[in-house]
């Protein structure tokens, strides 16, 4: 997982959602002007992810990623300042980089920032020529290009707001599934699977489920869980220490997120667990009863995966739901055990009553009295 301002570009990025997306005209637009302001023949919308940068839009390049390590856009990003490299074969920081030595011929840059609301730098809005600028970018090329920085920063917010709006108005509606199935179910086996049924389809995970913590918070026990198509269960039990260092989190009650296993410093150590059962990145959300973890809820992915703040506040909010239901089917279950022990004793005394009456009654000459309160008595005791 990375470390610092990288970190918290990644969970930017993840709150973003924009990564993998398709072409949007407003993105296009603003590389395109910038590519015409400043007469060069590429122009990019450059997202630093932890290891490639992707190009939400691209005007002049054929490709929509490349490695990390080729990126320019990461050269001082952290500034938030205007980047420019006239001449990018004699600069010491990019004269090797592939993409300046082969065959695209990268010779000048200019990259201006792309900063969110929140002060994190995502990536930056670049121009790239083909032959050496010795002059560089005039003042007002410069201008215009941070001007078109500032608005696709201002796009992503508002892109943001308006997916996170979708995704809340979907979420809601899962919890309000959620809360009828867990109405309607007959027992906590069929309310477990279709409530993780419901979280791993709206969250399009690979594998989701509900398991029992045992009192040392040292393994869990998985009764049934849901997968999607290819995915296999893993119903049953497992030692929280065959997957990596996943144990200290859910003894303190707070949410195990895992990003990608592959370089994870809690999963890496013991990956072979997770890899043979199709885990590269999961969220596992413990349920707390009297201070003491006592099951959770978890999702898999068999993929990299950034999980957005407000996915992890469903989860919760499903776990805390799905928890609930278990506990009102546990109540239930114990007054119906409870109700049945009293049936039984009640039962048992009334055919002691009745045998006793029959005894004490036997020498009353009013058989007809007598009959008539057996008869209430046996209506009693089948009660």
């Amino acid at each position: 997982m990375p470390d610092g301002a990288a970190h918290l570009r990644a969970r930017a990025l993840a709150d973003l959602m924009v990564l993998d997306t398709p072409e949007e005209q407003a993105f296009d637009d603003l590389v395109f002007v910038a590519a015409k302001a400043c007469a060069v023949p590429i122009a990019l919308i450059t997202l630093l992810d932890t290891e490639r940068q992707w190009f939400k839009a691209r005007f002049g390049l054929d490709v929509c990623e490349t490695e990390i390590g080729q990126s320019v856009c990461q050269i001082d990003i952290d500034r938030a300042d205007l980047l420019e490299i006239v001449d990018l074969t004699i600069d010491g920081r990019t004269k090797a980089n592939p993409l300046v030595t082969g065959d695209r011929h990268f010779r000048a840059y200019a990259g201006a920032p792309l900063v969110l609301r929140s002060g994190i730098v995502v990536g930056r809005l670049c121009v790239i020529d083909t032959i050496p600028r010795p002059q560089g970018l005039s003042e007002m090329e410069k201008g215009m290009l941070q001007a078109l920085a500032r608005l696709a920063s201002e796009n992503l917010e508002l892109r943001r707001i308006a997916h996170s709006s979708e995704r809340m108005t979907a979420f809601q509606t899962a919890l309000v599934e959620i809360g009828e199935t867990i109405r309607d179910s007959r027992d906590t086996e069929q309310m477990a699977f279709a409530t993780a049924g419901i979280v791993g389809r709206v969250l399009v995970a690979d594998r989701a489920g509900f398991a029992s913590v045992d009192e040392a918070v040292e393994a869990i026990e998985v009764e049934t869980d849901w997968t999607a198509p290819g995915t296999v269960s893993i119903a049953g039990r497992h030692r929280l220490d065959a997957y990596g260092d996943l144990r200290e989190p859910l003894a303190h009650g707070e949410p195990l997120v895992v990003w990608d296993a592959l370089a994870d410093q809690r999963t890496l150590h013991n990956l072979q667990s997770a890899m043979r059962i199709g885990v590269r990145s999961l969220v596992n959300m413990p349920v707390r009863e009297n201070g003491k973890t006592v099951a959770v809820f978890f999702v898999h992915s068999a993929h990299p995966r950034s999980w957005p703040a407000e996915e992890i506040a469903f989860l919760r909010s499903a776990a805390d739901r799905l928890e609930a239901g278990v506990a009102q089917q546990r109540v239930e279950q114990q007054q119906r055990i409870v109700n049945g022990e009293i049936a039984h004793r009640l039962k048992n005394t009334l055919t002691m009553v009745q045998a006793i009456a029959n005894q004490t009654l036997r020498q009353v000459t009013d058989r007809e009295a007598v009959y008539a309160f057996e008869r209430r008595l046996i209506a009693l005791s089948a009660a």
